[in-house]
């Protein structure tokens, strides 16, 4: 009995000393419950306790221990304001079940915020007493589903013609209201070159914790050859980590007749692979704060040889003044035989409106390529934006003096139906009338 008595004192003494020792200098009751109230008042976390630890008679005080008694929330109820299926739901706010009310509960809010791109508002979540000792939590999410349909028109000259280039992009979220994520994207580079993807992306199929990515690529370069991608990818989501996919590629590239005369093979590659994704973008179409972060590497086989694949984005926008911000990007791609040469057909082709504005689509090949590009934009109003960039561009480390550099100008300007933006970028050393034109336009479905 002595040692249980030992034991319970230890564990009352540790309990306390964990607390915040309060001293109200007041016995009477009427005066204790007013301080304690106010003590709640300022603290609205639910599991709040005060343990009497001692008082005194002369002079008049009472000492309390605060303590935040770790509790979990027993019922939840999720509000969404655009129609999700409940069982989409109940995996967005299965971690709130887990965790404990205070500070684990904010971090478990924050990180669902950060796992879902629909999630650009803070989470509300209201807890209170349903009754004795029973814990319930309202959650309340605004989700941001864009659907839309975009283009860009590309012109710009090619000796005494005219060249131009276009893509389409149909792009849909939560339309079986799974919060789910569709595109279709064509481009059209020439009569010779055309790209067509599909992306799917589902956050929780069938009510799994895990969500599922499957893209599919065909491409046909220049008349010489074609490229076949498919890719299959598992989602998860791990805190400081954020987004990680792991999956398996399969791929084959198909040369013409032309294409076999001038060097192209049949090449067969599969990989597993391997991607990280983290965005804190404070606007999916007019960001001025927040980065977005992306890596994958891709290790497999094609043509029985081993091969690493790898690719980087980083995107950080910074406030500068209150209606001026800094943008800073880096792309790169790489791909290496780890016993042969890189096959012709799986070089990448790159340059024009989306990696290096003022050259032609498709101008320059290259088995690896680091782009870097610089921003600033001012926006005086929150529906439209001017711009200055520049983007320089090397195929290797070793050709840093010899890259590419391309700077312009922009505007954009968005409605709530509609976004427009205009750019016109020059190659280094080249006249005004050489340069290109780059129109973008999104209507939100």
């Amino acid at each position: 009995m002595r040692i249980f008595n030992f034991i319970l004192f230890i564990s009352i003494s540790l309990l306390l000393g964990q607390g915040e020792r309060i001293k109200i200098h007041s016995i009477s009751n009427d005066d204790v419950m007013d301080s304690l109230l106010t003590i709640i008042q300022q603290d609205s976390n639910p599991s709040l306790e005060f343990i009497l630890e001692s008082f005194s008679t002369q002079p008049k005080s009472a000492h309390y221990t605060k303590i935040n008694r770790k509790k979990k929330i027993d019922t939840l109820i999720v509000i969404s304001s655009e129609k999700i299926n409940q069982s989409v739901l109940d995996q967005i706010s299965n971690p709130l079940k887990l965790a404990t009310i205070g500070f684990s509960l904010n971090k478990v809010r924050e990180s669902i915020q950060d796992r879902y791109y629909f999630l650009n508002r803070e989470l509300s979540v209201d807890i209170g007493i349903v009754r004795d000792e029973i814990l319930g939590a309202i959650i309340k999410i605004d989700p941001e589903f864009e659907s839309h349909f975009s283009g860009i028109i590309g012109m710009g000259k090619r000796g005494e013609s005219w060249d131009v280039t276009g893509q389409i992009d149909l792009h849909l979220e939560n339309l079986f209201e799974t919060a789910g994520m569709y595109e279709l994207y064509w481009q059209r580079v020439d009569s010779l070159s055309q790209v067509i993807r599909f992306k799917v992306y589902e956050p929780h199929p069938f009510g799994w914790d895990l969500g599922v990515h499957w893209n599919y690529h065909h491409e046909v370069i220049k008349g010489l050859y074609s490229i076949i991608e498919n890719e299959t990818m598992l989602q998860m989501f791990i805190p400081g980590l954020h987004l990680m996919n792991l999956g398996y590629s399969t791929g084959k590239t198909i040369p013409t007749g032309k294409g076999e005369e001038n060097g192209y093979d049949k090449v067969g590659f599969k990989a597993f692979k391997l991607s990280s994704f983290r965005d804190s973008r404070n606007n999916r179409f007019f960001p001025n704060d927040g980065m977005m972060l992306f890596g994958s590497v891709d290790i497999g086989l094609q043509n029985g040889n081993g091969f690493i694949e790898s690719e980087f984005e980083f995107n950080y926008f910074n406030p500068i003044q209150n209606n001026v911000h800094g943008y800073i990007k880096f792309i790169g791609k790489g791909i290496t035989n780890l016993n042969n040469k890189v096959p012709k057909s799986r070089y990448y082709l790159y340059g024009g409106s989306s990696t290096m504005r003022g050259y032609l689509e498709q101008q320059f090949l290259s088995t690896q390529y680091f782009i870097s590009t610089l921003e600033l934009a001012y926006q005086p109003d929150t529906k439209i934006q001017f711009n200055l960039f520049s983007d320089y561009g090397i195929s290797s480390f070793n050709t840093v003096k010899d890259g590419y550099f391309g700077y312009g100008f922009g505007m954009a300007q968005k409605s709530d139906q509609s976004i427009i933006k205009v750019q016109y970028a020059l190659p280094y050393g080249q006249t005004l009338n050489q340069g290109k034109l780059h129109i973008k336009w999104i209507s939100r479905l």
